[in-house]
């Protein structure tokens, strides 16, 4: 694909994202364009799904879902575990099960940690998955930006430590714009770890080096950066957590798409004023 091309779709495709300003969008900071321009494009982009590219306005990133079922099955917490630790391993626990059916979902949880399963449990369980299901929703721009960075930079594929308790609904809502996905229940391996990144690479088939991956969480973006994974973190503009230097950031998706079209057209006119001179 050649620079003056890719420069021209970009400027069609995102025309429209000029048109009205947003109070949800901020422009991407000059840095990460500089930083996209100067860096080897890309073969494929892989992003978040939640709190990324959708959200559901029960659960706004201070709650997890899987969390729920926890209380809906009455699981305890073990003696002498630290909570918070304890629910990283339920829910990382959860995340790896390639159970579609309430009922297996609930067997795997109650099996593993305990709990109790009843109809009125089973019928909560799915009352829960339909509510996450039907409620989320993708923030504005988010899809536009996604189309863009297909057809600007590479293949775009959700990359998301979710069960196959809601891999299923998940999947009927990436529709066009989002045809692949790999979920930690694909690869039995969550993020951060090596070994989510590695298998989904591999049934990808592109190394590290030909990735650009977003998160929100800024763990994953660490852990993908220590393996040579190009990794941008989204940033809530109200957020007060601290971003380690050399971190790249943006507000949005569309803000990395606009910061994509300016690395572009960087590029492009560098290519020019190396002909004139």
């Amino acid at each position: 694909m050649k620079i003056n091309s890719e420069c021209s779709r970009a400027s069609r495709n995102l025309k429209h994202f000029g048109k009205e300003p947003k109070s949800y969008r901020l422009n991407p900071p000059p840095a990460l364009s500089t930083w996209l321009a100067l860096s080897k494009l890309p073969l494929e982009v892989m992003t978040d799904f939640w709190r990324t590219l959708y959200y559901c306005p029960t659960f706004n990133g201070t709650k997890e879902p899987n969390l729920h079922a926890k209380t809906i099955l009455r699981v305890p917490t073990p003696n002498g575990e630290d909570p918070q630790q304890f629910n990283k391993r339920f829910v990382d626990f959860c995340n790896i099960q390639d159970s579609e059916s309430v009922v297996h979902f609930a067997r795997a949880i109650v099996n593993e940690f305990g709990g109790t399963i009843t109809d009125d449990a089973l019928r909560s369980l799915k009352s829960l998955r339909n509510h996450v299901a039907s409620n989320m929703r993708p923030y504005p721009g988010a899809l536009e930006a996604v189309e863009f960075l297909r057809k600007n930079v590479g293949e775009v594929w959700i990359a998301s430590n979710d069960a196959g308790f809601y891999r299923a609904e998940l999947k009927k809502r990436l529709g066009k714009h989002l045809r692949i996905a790999i979920c930690s229940s694909d690869v039995q391996a969550v993020k951060p770890t090596r070994e989510y990144f590695e298998r989904a690479a591999a049934k990808r088939g592109v190394r590290f080096d030909q990735l650009l991956f977003i998160d929100d969480n800024l763990e994953n973006v660490l852990a993908a950066t220590s393996l040579g994974i190009m990794s941008i973190l989204i940033v809530d503009p109200n957020s007060t957590v601290e971003i380690p230097p050399g971190v790249r950031t943006a507000s949005s998706v569309d803000a990395v798409a606009l910061a994509f079209q300016q690395a572009l057209e960087l590029r492009l006119l560098k290519r020019r004023r190396k002909k004139v001179f």
